[in-house]
């Protein structure tokens, strides 16, 4: 595949909101070169990436030029709030065995300084986030889904350890209902191992690990620890930080025995 055919097969599939497809045109040590910040893998890159096109309204491919293994793309980019802009990007691209290894990327930048801005001090907005769990955890425990789904944002989304999907506070909280009946009076939910990435002032991304114990399985026994993993997007609305977008998944150990009634 040359660098034309490389570049223009990864936006086609990043203005289809295919990650998946994407990352695959990319090398595992593809190095990004922004404005405001710069990626060293793949990995580092689609993170960002990812946290870009929640904000993206409009990703409009003008021209792709390609001489070799390089290539340069023009697009225009439409992103919403917390930086409503519509800008030019130029990126140019250089490509190694079907595989973009190189991007650097020019854009008016002015009206994404305020979402890029470092924060003197990061500790507060840890704090809000972790409170969120904090909620959580106590309205699992007290089986108030109302409560569990009013961390979200009003279009957040789920996908719960037992599978499905749900968007959308009601359907969280109809959800949510469902698992009360897998809680005991001696429940108990833990959170620990939190890993943030503020890929923005107002947007990060979490992983974090949850335990519960003494909760019931299908089987109907009670098992005295279930561990998951989570990983989430966390916004800033206003003064307030939600959850956008949460998946949840049963760690190997506990996927075989320990699930959660449905």
């Amino acid at each position: 595949m040359n660098a034309h055919s490389t570049v223009e097969s990864f936006y086609a599939a990043a203005v289809k909101r295919d990650l998946a497809a994407a990352r695959q045109y990319l090398a595992d040590d593809l190095e990004f070169v922004g404005l405001f910040e710069t990626y060293r893998s793949a990995d580092q890159y689609m993170t960002a990436f990812t946290g870009l096109l929640s904000l993206t309204v409009r990703l409009d491919v003008k021209a792709i030029l390609a001489e070799g293994n390089e290539a340069a793309v023009f697009f225009e980019l439409q992103t919403k709030a917390p930086a409503e802009a519509t800008v030019l990007v130029a990126e140019w691209h250089r490509v190694r065995n079907g595989k973009i290894v190189h991007v650097q990327s020019a854009f008016d930048g002015r009206p994404y300084e305020a979402m890029f801005a470092k924060t003197s001090d990061t500790a507060e907005d840890e704090r809000a986030i972790r409170a969120l769990k904090d909620v959580f955890a106590a309205a699992l425990l007290s089986k108030d889904a109302k409560r569990r789904a009013s961390i979200w944002t009003e279009d957040g989304t789920v996908v719960p350890p037992q599978g499905g999907f749900y968007h959308g506070r009601d359907a969280l909280e109809k959800h949510f209902k469902t698992e009360a009946p897998s809680v005991t009076p001696q429940s108990t939910a833990a959170f620990s191992n939190y890993r943030m990435r503020f890929l923005a002032r107002d947007t990060a991304f979490v992983d974090v690990d949850l335990t519960l114990g003494k909760v019931f399985g299908p089987d109907g026994k009670v098992h005295d620890v279930v561990p998951l993993a989570i990983a989430f997007t966390a916004v800033r609305r206003g003064a307030a930080w939600f959850i956008q977008d949460e998946r949840a998944f049963f760690k190997p150990a506990a996927a075989r025995s320990s699930r959660m009634r449905r």
